[in-house]
């Protein structure tokens, strides 16, 4: 019998999936938790209350309207503001993993994320440094695919087996 926990992550939402290769047909892979990171979920002008300064034509500072830094010497901290709220959400991502692995008494783990949240989830350390467990690492964002969807596309990287098709009365 084949078990895996499987996480989809991207800065807004982690979702947690555990894989059983001999649960009944069209359950194999199921969804047991949800998770969601409320600050990244907002838009920059409703995260800060005003937009990054820049410098106008006339060499005073005013507001940009794309948000863009004014130049050197001009940061004022929202890009680490940022990291850090990623960081944060990392952490809470792998806490929720672990659990989920003693939980269910996986030896797998399949982590589906961008480079810069895999980077992240390196660094909250947990399940991924845990011995005996295999962890797979595919940098991709597919937290938007549907159970069926994910199963195929992870099957089609023999990350895990296919789907067991239902049988059909004659």
């Amino acid at each position: 019998m084949k078990r895996a926990c499987i996480a989809t992550i991207d800065a807004a939402r982690a979702r947690l999936y555990v894989y059983q290769e001999d649960a009944e047909p069209g359950r194999e892979l199921r969804e047991v938790r949800d998770l969601t990171n409320p600050g990244r979920r907002m838009k920059q002008g409703e995260m800060f209350s005003e937009t990054r300064p820049t410098l106008a034509p006339s060499g005073h500072v005013g507001p940009s309207a794309s948000g863009t830094s004014g130049g050197p010497g001009k940061d004022d901290h929202r890009d680490d503001h940022v990291a850090m709220m990623d960081a944060k959400f990392a952490k809470e991502v792998v806490d929720e993993i672990e659990k989920l692995i003693r939980a269910e008494a996986v030896g797998h783990l399949v982590l589906v994320a961008g480079p810069k949240m895999l980077g992240e989830l390196r660094k909250a350390n947990g399940a991924l440094k845990r011995g005996g467990m295999v962890v797979d690492e595919l940098p991709s964002e597919l937290s938007h695919l549907s159970a069926t969807q994910l199963h195929d596309h992870l099957a089609s990287l023999a990350l895990i087996p296919g789907r067991q098709r239902l049988k059909m009365a004659r």
